[in-house]
């Protein structure tokens, strides 16, 4: 079952099929990657140019992105472990919580301060110089985190005075309540969050409106600087549903208790994954500035646009499959000798290296894509879509399901292996849903 905590969402109580465990986790891993990766592209976009580099909103707008990234790889990262380890020592879940606290509490501050810096850009813009320099950007992130550590810090404070130092050293499910548990800091937390979406929600509405004023005397760069705030302002309810979430979370397991997995997972992708993707299209895609670079970091000729780097890679290339072909070769070669008065054992072994031969053969045509696509290309220009889909299927996505075959299913031992952890995860699961069910039945009877 997943069960999320505020900032950390896992999986607890009897688990899924290992069929949707597998699809869950691939769901998961999937799409933090892929945000990442954008958050990846933006940072050494910003990391290039200096033009980024002396602009405080876009200085905010990085530490922005490196929360989200830091909150994304954490709660991604716990999802897995709950998975695969299910608990994890006390200290160890300690560190990672407290580091994801830190980047979600951080987030509504750092809107809150990329708002104030619209507001000031905008309706005073003669001032704008003086107020917004690159030193009191980074001081303001460092007082963003001083902040955020002083609403974190005493959880951890108040668990070390009240927990027996043997808790420290055992095992739980990592989750916030399960480390610090201790009630007075459920109810510290709640109030906190309250106090910062309160002084987030004023800041926010009042550099609206005063922009929303400065608008119809001014130009369009006001108007989007609007449109920017209510973003801010969007943002900051997903904020909001990440601490709604528990309580939506637990009237969706009462109304529906047999899909109370399935609604778990929803709500995690949903409230803690998705909106961390936000943060890109407000400035990576938006803003005409960045947006520029981006796409000149992202265009291939430009950053690999040295002639002796082609060459240096079709030779890599040459070498590295001259070699692998050579080994190949020799092994298949020998083993067919050694067929001849040997085991079947022998004979498989044989018919594997022609298997990898084949595969090796599927490598070649990778190396080759770029010409076959243009080539296609030039033949149906009308079909250049089609043609890039078809080619990519085929010599970068299919060739990958040939190692599955070769040891999953060929292999006797790795197949007997699988399917006895897929039959004892089916049946592990049934077992414990009729656990679950004896004591409903047991009350009302």
């Amino acid at each position: 079952m997943n069960a999320t905590s505020p900032n950390v969402t896992v999986v607890i109580g009897y688990r899924d099929s290992l069929t949707k465990a597998v699809i869950k986790n691939v769901i998961v891993v999937v799409l933090g990657i892929s945000i990442n990766y954008i958050n990846i592209c933006l940072i050494q976009t910003f990391s290039k140019h200096q033009v980024f580099n002396t602009n405080p909103r876009y200085i905010l707008f990085l530490h922005l992105v490196v929360n989200d990234m830091i909150q994304v790889s954490l709660s991604v990262f716990l999802f897995i472990i709950s998975y695969t380890l299910y608990k994890i020592n006390v200290s160890i879940c300690g560190a990672f919580i407290l580091l994801t606290l830190f980047a979600t509490e951080n987030t509504p501050l750092n809107l809150a301060c990329m708002a104030v810096e619209c507001y000031i850009a905008i309706c005073l813009p003669l001032r704008h110089v003086q107020i917004c320099t690159v030193r009191r950007t980074k001081v303001l992130i460092g007082l963003i985190w001083t902040t955020s550590m002083m609403s974190v810090l005493p959880d951890l404070f108040i668990t070390l005075a009240t927990e027996p130092p043997a808790f420290f050293k055992s095992r739980v499910f990592c989750v916030r309540e399960t480390v610090f548990r201790n009630p007075h800091i459920i109810r510290k937390r709640d109030i906190t969050y309250i106090v910062y979406l309160a002084v987030v929600w004023i800041v926010i509405l009042y550099t609206y409106f005063k922009i929303i004023f400065t608008v119809k005397m001014v130009n369009n760069d006001a108007r989007k600087a609007q449109n920017t705030i209510l973003l801010h302002g969007f943002q900051v309810m997903l904020c909001m549903a990440t601490y709604a979430e528990p309580q939506l979370r637990l009237a969706l397991h009462k109304a529906f208790p047999e899909h109370s997995n399935d609604f778990s997972f929803a709500c995690y992708v949903v409230v803690y994954v998705l909106p961390r993707s936000i943060s890109p299209v407000v400035y990576g895609i938006r803003d005409s500035t960045f947006r520029k670079y981006l796409q000149r970091h992202l265009r291939r000729n430009q950053i690999f646009r040295n002639p002796r780097l082609k060459e240096k890679r079709d030779i890599s290339f040459i070498v590295l499959l001259v070699l692998v072909w050579l080994t190949l070769v020799y092994a298949y070669f020998n083993i067919l000798f050694a067929a001849q008065g040997a085991t079947s054992n022998a004979r498989k072994a044989r018919n594997t290296v022609l298997l990898h031969g084949f595969q090796l053969s599927l490598c070649m045509l990778t190396y080759t894509y770029n010409q076959i696509s243009n080539g296609l290309i030039a033949l149906f220009p009308q079909y250049v879509t089609d043609i890039r889909f078809i080619t990519t299927i085929l010599f970068q996505v299919l060739p990958r399901l040939l190692s599955p075959l070769i040891y999953g299913l060929r292999d006797k031992t790795f197949r007997k292996c699988v399917k006895r952890s897929l039959c004892s995860a089916e049946r592990g699961g049934a077992i414990q849903r009729k656990d679950e069910e004896r004591p409903a039945h047991g009350h009302t009877g």
